[in-house]
């Protein structure tokens, strides 16, 4: 890889950074706090790192991501894959009452909350923090998922959920204490 891309940029210098310690020093810039979590929400996991002052300090996993939710909503509701895609972003719009597919969003979100907080709580362990910064956010359900109770207990008063878009120019808070 690093010949690949000397080959095409020249001789310069390359490095090959992991995802979390990026994504904690690209949060450390945006908010500037001393400590944050930065969350990652992929297809097959999500993933924890705690920053300090711009450092990754911890790292913690979920085996939870995008396709266990899909994957519930699947076998919950009898759903094909693009069904179950629909239910979610129809889940995250409406706005008229309880949806369809309430009672297996739920059971995720309470089981998401758990294991994020359980995960968390190692985190914090290490160094408290007031801001968790979610980067991969599947649409405004999860989002929304992040303002789940037992996620909320694990930050101080004043902490935060914030939401880190694909544009770094789009912050938008999830949740404030």
């Amino acid at each position: 890889l690093r010949s690949a891309v000397q080959e095409f940029f020249g001789d310069i210098p390359v490095k090959f950074h992991a995802f979390g310690a990026a994504a904690v020093l690209g949060a450390h810039a945006v908010y500037n706090h001393e400590y944050i979590i930065t969350c990652n929400i992929t297809g097959e996991m999500t993933e924890l790192n705690l920053g300090e002052n711009g450092r990754l300090a911890g790292r913690a996993t979920i085996p939870l991501g995008i396709n266990a939710l899909l994957r519930t909503l699947q076998s919950h509701g009898g759903l094909s894959e693009h069904e179950a895609r629909s239910a979610l972003l129809l889940s995250a719009s409406a706005e008229d009452g309880p949806h369809l597919f309430a009672e297996p969003l739920a059971a995720f979100a309470n089981h998401f909350a758990e294991e994020f907080s359980d995960a968390a709580g190692e985190l914090l362990d290490i160094s408290p923090v007031n801001i968790i910064a979610v980067h991969g956010a599947a649409n405004e359900w999860h989002q929304t998922l992040f303002s789940h109770p037992r996620i909320i207990a694990i930050l101080p008063t004043g902490g935060s959920v914030r939401a880190l878009n694909q544009n770094p120019l789009m912050l938008e808070a999830i949740s404030v204490i």
